[in-house]
């Protein structure tokens, strides 16, 4: 029985070692996809300075749409690579548009070699912003950071959001991803935190402290301590 198959050389008219220079240049993808879905624009400029020869080589022994074929192929990996690290999908695709259509103007085989690795690390880039973005470890040691440099200040969540520049809607949405507590829970607990070492390895009074951490008064400042501690400053400071 006949069946139907594709033949890619003639739908795509290149000779065998079009096709194979296309293969490898495919093959290549897995490298820089690595790369980008790590974010890591170090180890992609590295891939870059290693294989630029390669690349140049290629395109020479292909034609100009054959170049903007295996483009439009690689940035399509690129774009899901960056939906893979949870890039939102509809940035990536808007990116991923822009591309295809500036390569369909590029008038040169160098051109599009130019714009190849442009596209590839400006997926980079935004695969490794969003896992910055995303990341609990930078952003709240920003934050415990702040609070620790003003330990002695009467912080606020503007004050916080201010310094972070984010919208207090974005900082609470973060805390509460990363923290299981809002902006202002974190304030108290750090202040209470000292307050606890203040109490052990200092002789100053309840009062004294309570100043000092920038509480606006002595029973508000009891009030969270215990809510924190589970028990009063005094009851603390003489535990066993």
């Amino acid at each position: 029985m006949k069946t139907n198959t594709i033949d890619d050389k003639k739908i795509l008219h290149i000779s065998e070692e079009e096709r194979e220079a296309g293969l490898k240049l495919i093959a290549n993808e897995e490298m820089m996809a690595r790369a980008v879905e790590r974010g890591d624009l170090t180890e992609l400029r590295k891939y870059y300075e290693a294989e630029k020869k390669y690349y140049h080589d290629v395109y020479g022994r292909i034609s100009l749409n054959q170049c903007r074929y295996y483009f439009c192929v690689t940035a399509g990996e690129m774009a899901r690579t960056a939906g893979r690290t949870g890039v939102d999908k509809l940035k990536s695709l808007r990116k991923l548009k822009r591309y295809l259509e500036l390569v369909e103007g590029a008038g040169s085989k160098s051109e599009v070699g130019r714009l190849l690795w442009t596209m590839v690390t400006d997926f980079c880039l935004m695969c490794r912003v969003h896992k910055e973005e995303m990341s609990p470890s930078p952003f709240i040691y920003k934050c415990q950071e702040y609070v620790e440099t003003h330990i002695t200040d009467q912080i606020s969540v503007s004050d916080l959001s201010d310094h972070l520049r984010v919208s207090t809607s974005t900082l609470n949405r973060r805390f509460r991803k990363y923290t299981d507590m809002s902006p202002a829970r974190f304030i108290r607990h750090c202040k209470i935190n000292v307050a606890r070492e203040m109490l052990k390895d200092t002789s100053l009074s309840v009062s004294e402290i309570s100043e000092h951490l920038g509480f606006n008064d002595q029973p508000y400042f009891q009030k969270c301590f215990k809510e924190e501690v589970g028990m009063t400053p005094l009851s603390y400071r003489f535990e066993e």
